[in-house]
């Protein structure tokens, strides 16, 4: 027994040598020893609504839906001039009516018109000689004919079956007035840089954009969100919202601009609902979604403002041992922990190098250190609070199930399990001198032989060789070929208490 407790004695470490080794560690403010990180909950754990919402699979609605139907006549509105041409009434009898130009109006040409100009008032009214104003709002210019002769019929001005020639035609549609203010920028700008911190990798530093503006005149049946788009430069960009809001003029709606003042008082926005002053209309969402919109809310009239909002970038922030800095999340795909290191190009099972090793071109001599896995995500909450959520990568990459999304202003902080740190501890800071290992345990190294490689020496060269034996003292020699053969014996001295 005692002989055994001698050997376990002379082949491993005291163990108040490891308590001194740990201890050092600890003094040493290893980070993996004092990471806050490992009170965080474990992803495993977390439950499904804190996980983190996916952004992909967001589709475009049907851009038919921002347009408005064509009716297969044009129908009278207010706003309309018309040319009228009433025999004895307005011209002479056997009198040729006048005939004004064609007129272009964004890019519809308009027939030449007949009569004399009439213009349709806000009640849908039309005034005409001898007769009370006549309604012909929704009717179509044959429909508004006839009704004019019918009127004349009624007042007595014209005799019942007593033929009179009436001409009514469109000598200018209505148009409506609407301001496009967009935020998004027409052309594309570069909004990544390259850090010069960690391995180089991109990082988000900012981007300025020039809002735009538009000043549309858009005639009827062309007043509708999709040609608002069209004439201002088409779809936002990837830098906008895929919204579009609309502000109605308050003169129009129930809504007075007192009351949409004090609405943005209160609450900072005033609400986007559906059919009210101000509407939202979505341009990408997820399948078997009902729309949240009507058909009539695409269509814009005097005084609306169409308003493209810039989108606020969705970052995310890294640290640790990390290449600190601040990341662009992808606007319509989804970036899940391991995307996320490898896209700021952190250490990932290279030996934990101080420089990336993604492109597998560096191999450090020895058999390397562990990589880190400890991977803390710090996400804010909507209430304000936040989470810490503990993430295993190497568990990761084994299973699917434990890559979490990344989130807008998630903070990424990498860091070496207390393991790992003591290993790295071990390996870098304390050298334990090869006679001890030999002191140790002598005949560790029994009957082993190692070639080393001889630089410039000559080209007959004798493999170098030690023995041991279990005396005080160790022989190391090497024999070279050449006029004369010479020993050198080496001595190591022999550890206190060895044998």
């Amino acid at each position: 027994m005692k002989s055994i407790a001698l050997v376990c004695r002379r082949r491993f470490p005291p163990l108040s040598f490891l308590v001194v080794l740990l201890g050092g560690a600890l003094a040493a403010g290893c980070a993996a020893m004092t990471n806050p990180a490992l009170e965080g909950i474990p992803v495993r754990l977390l439950p499904p609504e804190l996980r983190g919402q996916s952004v992909a699979g967001m589709q475009t609605i049907p851009l038919s839906l921002l347009g408005q139907e064509r009716p297969d006549a044009y129908r009278i509105d207010a706003g309309d001039t018309l040319g009228v041409w009433i025999e004895s009434i307005l011209g002479e009898e056997n009198q040729q009516p006048p005939v004004h130009s064609p007129i272009t109006l964004g890019n519809i040409d308009l027939p030449p018109a007949l009569g004399f100009p009439i213009q349709v008032e806000r009640d849908g009214t039309i005034s005409l000689p001898r007769i009370k104003p006549l309604k012909v709002a929704g009717m179509t210019l044959k429909e508004a004919e006839s009704a004019v002769d019918r009127a004349y019929i009624d007042a007595d001005v014209f005799k019942k079956g007593h033929h009179r020639r009436i001409l009514v035609t469109l000598m200018r549609p209505r148009t409506y007035h609407v301001l496009v203010l967009r935020e998004d920028s027409p052309t594309a700008q570069q909004a990544v840089v390259t850090s010069q911190l960690g391995g180089s990798g991109p990082e988000y530093v900012s981007i300025s954009r020039k809002g735009t503006g538009w000043d549309l005149v858009l005639p009827a049946y062309q007043n509708d969100v999709l040609t608002a788009l069209a004439k201002t430069g088409g779809l936002p960009g990837t830098d906008a919202i895929d919204a579009i809001i609309i502000e109605r003029n308050a003169a129009r709606g129930s809504r007075t601009f007192d009351v949409i003042a004090q609405e943005f008082q209160a609450h900072g926005t005033p609400a986007c609902v559906t059919g009210g002053a101000i509407q939202r209309i979505p341009l990408r969402i997820r399948p078997n979604t009902p729309l949240p919109i009507r058909s009539e809310d695409v269509i814009l009239h005097d005084g609306d403002v169409v308003y493209i909002q810039a989108r606020e970038e969705r970052l995310f922030f890294t640290g640790g041992l990390l290449p600190p800095g601040q990341h662009l999340l992808p606007r319509d795909t989804d970036l899940d922990v391991l995307e996320a290191v490898a896209r700021v190009r952190g250490p990932m099972m290279n030996g934990n190098f101080s420089t990336s090793n993604l492109a597998g071109t560096m191999i450090l001599p020895g058999i390397g250190q562990p990589s880190p896995t400890l991977l803390t995500v710090v996400r804010r909450l909507p209430s304000g609070e936040q989470i810490r959520i503990r993430v295993d990568l190497d568990r990761a990459v084994k299973d699917a199930r434990e890559r979490l999304l990344v989130q807008a202003g998630d903070f990424l902080i990498l860091q070496e399990t207390p393991e790992q740190g003591i290993v790295r501890y071990l390996t870098q800071t304390v050298d334990i001198p090869f006679y001890y290992l030999m002191g140790i345990g002598p005949r560790l190294f029994t009957g082993l032989a190692f070639t080393a490689p001889g630089g410039m020496a000559p080209t007959q060269l004798t493999p170098m060789s030690f023995t041991t034996n279990m005396s005080n003292s160790y022989s190391l020699s090497r024999t070279t070929s050449g006029p004369s053969t010479t020993t050198t014996p080496l001595f190591i001295p022999t550890p206190i208490g060895g044998r």
